[in-house]
């Protein structure tokens, strides 16, 4: 059993289909948890409601929006350590359909058991969408780009934040899954980040708003730059591009602040793993390189 964390704010329309395509496509057995970081849509919190009928969906509500902060306490809460696995995606993702027998879950799970040196393993985007739109062209040649790195398996090696991505309960520095900004750059050394080859692209609906300013609420728009701004992440050009002028100076001017901020506690971190971790993890890290 894996759980699967889904992290949404005031998405309804994306999240409803994202939740049924997971429902739909997924043979392999999971737990869906979906982290709501305090959405305030009528019909969103209507769908929670028809949501909690299902014996294997649970709704975690933060009390904030504090964007990947809120997985935190749902994974404390939902994590009991049994499953190697767990998945976490954002809202806006259509998980592939069933190919040859073998759903999505049940891949990435294989992926993951027969390459023991991938720590996280993302499922790679479908790029159709993007490829003719000249407001996405450096979002699809850096997407595009990665099915030049090497590979591992059938993986490609990618340290990037993927949409929908398998970690490794023991991934990251911590004792516990924890993610923050950064927290890509806080996997354990002897681990891997990659994504799925061609063969298995999941469908980003994110892009088609980005593009289509009637399909983003003002103030929605205003709680997630905020909220991306304080934490440092980066937001898509194609979105920023729509922007209200301040909003826009906003994110450009603060964001590069709230990056050296988040920085120095990621250099934190990394360095206190390290003080106690080498050498005792060396022969560990070895074993692992060669297998």
């Amino acid at each position: 059993m894996i759980n699967i964390y889904i992290l949404t704010y005031n998405n309804y329309k994306l999240l409803k289909i994202c939740v049924q395509s997971i429902i739909n496509r997924t043979k392999f057995p999971y737990n869906l948890i979906i982290v709501d970081n305090n959405s305030t849509d009528e019909e969103l919190l209507n769908y929670f409601s028809y949501l909690k009928n299902h014996k294997n969906i649970n709704i975690h509500f933060n009390k904030n929006n504090l964007w990947v902060l809120g997985l935190n306490p749902a994974l404390k809460k939902y994590q009991d350590g049994k499953s190697e696995y767990f998945v976490v995606t954002d809202a806006d993702i259509v998980v592939p359909t069933i190919q040859n027998g073998r759903c999505w879950l049940e891949q990435l799970v294989y992926e993951m058991n027969i390459n023991q040196v991938i720590g996280k393993l993302g499922i790679g985007l479908d790029l159709g969408y993007i490829k003719s739109r000249n407001n996405f062209k450096n979002t699809y040649l850096r997407e595009d780009g990665y099915y030049s790195n090497p590979q591992i398996g059938q993986n490609f090696i990618a340290g990037v934040d993927t949409t929908l991505a398998i970690y490794r309960h023991d991934f990251f520095m911590h004792k516990n899954p924890r993610f923050f900004p950064g927290h890509g750059m806080m996997n354990r050394p002897y681990y891997y980040t990659c994504r799925t080859g061609k063969n298995l692209n999941c469908k980003h609906m994110g892009w088609r708003s980005y593009s289509n300013p009637k399909l983003q609420n003002i103030k929605d728009q205003k709680s997630k730059v905020i909220c991306f701004t304080l934490m440092g992440a980066y937001l898509d050009p194609a979105f920023i591009g729509h922007l209200p002028f301040l909003l826009h100076a906003f994110y450009v001017i603060f964001r590069p602040f709230s990056r050296g901020v988040w920085a120095i506690n990621l250099l934190i971190y990394q360095f206190l793993w390290f003080i106690k971790s080498t050498p005792s993890k060396l022969n560990q890290i070895q074993y692992q390189a060669k297998k």
